[in-house]
């Protein structure tokens, strides 16, 4: 009789269709390009083309595929063959220049699929057959291309094979349950350390991962600590000898050293814009609201929006150094083989404060230029001179300010508190005009409840007189006159 394939999520087993365990995708799938592979002659034919202007075009590398530099109009375009024995689809992500007048442009079978401005992971539907998907990096009206590459990031092909005897392991960084077509991603917090995983492992303790499918967690950097969802590393923001700072008397000449960077609302949000690109920075915590093109919170301490409206991740550890005041971001969103970051490098100043934008380094790398009061020592316990005010209404002050002859950052965590003190006899601030109007409100109390009393006991003795002449009268009469004649006796 006719053969009959087995369905999406089977396997063919000797006799009959199974049930792909998790672990496993049953669906037949052929990688072109991953974190997991190098780059190898698989693809030898690839055919790549270079119109217009351009030096180079799309080229193979152990980071890749990049396009070369463009100058002038230019067409830097990709040629891919695939023969599918089903349809099926392709996935694939592209970092490309990001210009006013840049494009990017997805053909299936020289058929235009998508015209695309922005950088992110596309889905292109292929028949089966013979095909050629066709990537072109475009620059219009002889602008001049950035002086960065276009990458590849990956690039993998799903064909729904019936009848497939075969069973695509999960890779790390992936899971599936029983039955699955496809290995789904980890989530942002867990990773998968080893093939073939029905479920995601959370990070352990003090630990994190800030992009899907990671294989691994990273342990948070410096005195920095993971968030609720362990999808990033917050800090407290103190670094250097501040454990030391509070000594109550250092040496003059070996003051800790120690920077705070959480004072004056560096730990929220900051909003930042140079020409088409803004910066949300939390130097601290989590940047809020930002968000991914399907409303996911991308956890981050600097969120680039670039000129088509996209977020992306700069980095989502904090770590600093003391002896070249570079602040860095670290382990933002996939970016060629390894991660975006943000290089800040701090310069004291007091007075005038600002940051500028510097640009990008090999696509992956962002730079800044940060002169902030928070760059400057933070000043210690040894750094203050007390001062003390005037005795106002029986009370004084004591506060404290940063000596003359010294320069830090007053507003760290040992700058002392002010506190009050009592002093003199309140009596002698009292105004004398009150002083004499209460004084005889005080002697006319007094006398008033004296001759008030004086009264009072007067007529409480006349009551009685009274009462006793009366009770005399009665015994008198009540008596037969033995009380005259013993009265007379």
């Amino acid at each position: 009789g006719e053969c009959s394939g087995c369905e999406n999520g089977n396997f063919a087993g000797i006799n009959d269709c199974l049930i792909s365990p998790a672990g496993y995708a049953a669906i037949k799938v052929k990688e072109y390009i991953s974190d997991s592979i190098q780059l190898n002659s698989m693809y030898d034919d690839w055919v790549s083309h270079c119109y217009g202007d351009c030096v180079t075009s799309w080229r193979l590398d152990k980071q890749g595929i990049e396009s070369g530099k463009s100058f002038g109009q230019s067409d830097s375009v990709l040629d891919i063959p695939l023969v599918l024995i089903d349809n099926g689809y392709a996935q694939i992500e592209v970092q490309i220049p990001r210009s006013t007048n840049s494009f990017f442009f997805i053909l299936v079978n020289n058929n235009p699929i998508q015209t695309f401005e922005d950088t992110f992971s596309y889905e292109i539907p292929i028949p089966k057959g013979n095909n050629t998907i066709t990537l072109i990096f475009h620059n219009e009206n002889n602008t001049r291309a950035p002086n960065l590459p276009s990458i590849i990031t990956f690039f993998k092909v799903y064909q729904d094979i019936k009848g497939s005897g075969e069973l695509n392991k999960c890779p790390k960084g992936t899971y599936s349950g029983s039955g699955s077509l496809v290995c789904n991603l980890c989530n942002m917090g867990t990773f998968g350390s080893l093939e073939v995983q029905n479920n995601c492992s959370a990070c352990e303790e003090n630990a994190f991962s800030s992009n899907k499918g990671m294989s691994e967690c990273y342990q948070c950097a410096g005195n920095g600590y993971p968030d609720a969802q362990n999808s990033m590393c917050l800090s407290k923001c103190l670094f250097g000898d501040y454990t030391n700072a509070l000594l109550e008397e250092n040496d003059v000449d070996n003051v800790p050293i120690y920077y705070d960077f959480r004072a004056n609302g560096l730990n929220v949000t900051g909003v930042y814009k140079f020409e088409d690109d803004t910066f949300a920075i939390s130097v601290c915590g989590k940047v809020n609201n930002c968000t991914d093109k399907e409303n996911n919170i991308i956890p981050t301490h600097i969120c680039h929006n670039d000129e088509t409206g996209t977020n992306h991740n700069l980095g989502s550890d904090i770590l600093f150094d003391p002896d070249t005041m570079i602040l860095k971001y670290i382990l933002g969103e996939k970016c060629g083989g390894s991660y975006t970051m943000s290089s800040i490098q701090l310069e004291c100043e007091m007075v005038e404060e600002s940051l500028e934008y510097l640009g990008v380094e090999n696509q992956c790398k962002h730079l800044f230029h940060w002169k902030t009061k928070h760059a400057c020592r933070a000043c210690s316990t040894s750094d203050y001179e007390e001062v003390v005010s005037e005795c106002l209404h029986g009370i004084k002050l004591h506060s404290y300010k940063v000596g003359d002859d010294k320069f830090c950052f007053d507003g760290g965590i040992y700058r002392p508190d002010d506190y009050h003190t009592a002093c003199g006899s309140i009596t002698a601030y009292i105004p004398l005009p009150w002083l004499v109007i209460g004084s005889i409100v005080i002697v006319g109390v007094l006398v008033s409840g004296f001759g008030y009393l004086f009264v009072k006991h007067r007529s409480l003795k006349h009551d009685y007189d009274k009462l006793v002449v009366r009770k005399f009268q009665f015994d008198t009469s009540s008596s037969s006159g033995g009380f005259s004649s013993s009265y007379g006796l």
